[in-house]
């Protein structure tokens, strides 16, 4: 994650980013046993470096379910949700815009690019075509 919010950056130092969290079941498994996914706590330690907010939609939708709102297997269906789990991602998505537009207006402001995390971060990574790939 590191690596694509680095280039983000560097191709466009004035860029707003908002890392989102999607849910599997996996993730919900976690939160059950009381602990954060340990892919969300490496883009959350991202996030925090490079001042990026994130929305945890994994942990909104736990929560949900804990309260008997919906289902996973009934309503959301898959990784790659039903129609009901994309209207959820999209109310999310939604609500942090709002907060986010809600004030006056800002002027655009360059983004700081602190040091790497991660040196070894694909943040200098390139692509090649597949037929020219060495094993």
């Amino acid at each position: 994650m590191e690596g694509i919010v680095r280039r983000a950056r560097r191709a466009n130092p004035d860029m707003d980013i908002v890392m989102m969290h999607f849910a599997c079941t996996d993730k919900l498994e976690d939160y059950e046993n009381g602990k954060t996914p340990e892919v969300i706590q490496s883009f959350d330690k991202v996030a925090e470096h490079y001042g990026v907010p994130t929305l945890d939609i994994t942990e909104e939708i736990y929560e949900r379910i804990k309260r008997g709102e919906f289902t996973w297997k009934d309503d959301i269906k898959g990784v790659h949700p039903s129609p009901f789990g994309q209207q959820l991602y999209a109310d999310s998505i939604e609500r942090l815009l709002d907060e986010a537009w809600s004030g006056k207006p800002r002027p655009v402001v360059a983004h700081a690019m602190p040091e790497k995390l991660d040196p070894a971060s694909y943040s200098e990574g390139k692509l090649f075509a597949p037929r020219i790939a060495k094993n």
